[in-house]
């Protein structure tokens, strides 16, 4: 490391520093991609987590091909390998004692707590300021021409920064923008909410490594992988009904498994299940004065199958240019270029996830479709590598 970088991170490592060039919010997927990128373009990044690592997320774990490819693109090889995930190739659909197997692009499972981790420990080197149990707010844009956030630490210590440019990556309904009415989150309100969470010390004889098991039911869907050391990562999409009318979390996901034929080797009642808000919403904008959003933050479809994941690192590469562009000179032609890009992206990406939505909830529907795939296997084989592959990009650029 040369002079001039260990000279900024000794001044990015000042608490009292209240003026940056980057400002991230959420230390998710999205939020080290593009923190370890403007960093390594040279701008003063902060990058700030309402949370302690290590934490666990409401995910199904499991990283696809283009999830994959992207965080070896960003320079996370090495933190991604020491994580220690189980590689995947396909996934295995239960219904009502029926199973079919589906393979998929090469994928690997791991959980967030252990990949989120060991993502965020590896961007000091990169010359990244990263401070855990801050709650960022987004203000007004400033005359000066910076975007004030004023953050709380978990102890309740209140203060205020600047910044050229702020990227938003902290998740569904992205909490960090409350107080800027010009960015809503439109909530789907008849959409599923998620839960997750991981059980530990699970044995082999429980579940099949290398494949993801998902269970379809009645009441909704629950997906379980094998992860890292042991642990199985579940996660699934339940009508809030569901689990308020009828007991606890275990209780709809012991159902749901039973429902669909899958027996598991495991204390279920054991895991510390955690939930979500509605899964199916979307930001009002994806862009403001010196503000871009990305990831969940700027809007989730519902079903986890990776795309979540895959999509935040694709935004996360895909803004950085915009975000140097607005920590020199901000111009609204900025805004309107990624409120264009995201649009298009996502309005592609998004469909295949609606249609697989539509008929995981509608069980008549998923029998009809499992007994097409399990006619014609490419068809099945086909899907999964429209979701999981990824794609070229077009000539402007739009994956």
């Amino acid at each position: 490391m040369g002079a001039d970088s260990l000279i900024r991170r000794a001044e990015q490592n000042d608490p009292a520093i209240k003026n940056w060039q980057a400002l991230v919010i959420g230390g998710g997927l999205g939020g080290v991609v593009a923190a370890r990128r403007l960093a390594e373009a040279g701008l003063r990044t902060l990058l700030v987590e309402a949370k302690r690592f290590p934490r666990d997320k409401v995910c199904g774990g499991c990283l696809n091909q283009r999830a994959v490819a992207g965080l070896r693109a960003a320079g996370f090889g090495e933190a991604l390998d020491a994580a220690g995930g189980l590689a995947t190739a396909g996934i295995e659909l239960h219904q009502r004692g029926r199973t079919l197997y589906v393979p998929t692009p090469p994928g690997l499972a791991v959980t967030r707590r252990e990949l989120d981790m060991r993502l965020i420990d590896s961007l000091g080197a990169a010359g990244v300021e990263t401070r855990q149990g801050v709650r960022a707010t987004v203000m007004d844009a400033t005359a000066g021409g910076g975007r004030r956030v004023q953050l709380v630490t978990d102890s309740g210590a209140t203060s205020e920064v600047e910044a050229a440019v702020v990227i938003v990556a902290d998740g569904l309904g992205a909490p960090s923008l409350a107080r800027l009415p010009e960015i809503e989150s439109q909530v789907e309100t008849s959409s599923l909410i998620g839960i997750g969470g991981v059980l530990e010390g699970v044995p082999t004889s429980a579940l099949a490594p290398g494949r993801i098991h998902m269970a379809i039911g009645g009441e909704g869907y629950v997906g379980l992988v094998r992860c890292e050391r042991g642990r199985l990562n579940l996660a699934g999409a339940f009508d809030p009904s569901a689990i308020e009318g009828r007991g606890a979390i275990a209780g709809v996901v012991q159902r749901t498994l039973a429902e669909a034929g899958l027996s598991i080797r495991a204390p279920l009642q054991d895991v510390p299940w955690r939930g979500t808000r509605h899964l199916t919403q979307t930001a009002s904008r994806f862009a403001a004065s010196r503000l871009f959003l990305l990831g969940d933050a700027a809007g989730y479809v519902e079903p986890f199958t990776g795309e979540g994941m895959a999509a935040a690192i694709e935004d996360a590469l895909a803004v950085i240019p915009l975000a140097i562009r607005a920590s020199e000179q901000w111009t609204d032609s900025l805004a309107d270029a990624w409120q264009a890009e995201q649009t298009a992206r996502r309005r592609r990406r998004q469909a295949d996830c609606r249609r697989i939505a539509w008929l995981l909830r509608r069980p008549w529907a998923t029998r009809i479709g499992l007994q097409l795939a399990a006619a014609w296997p490419t068809l099945g084989k086909a899907v999964a590598q429209r979701v999981s592959a990824p794609r070229h990009r077009n000539q402007r650029g739009v994956a």
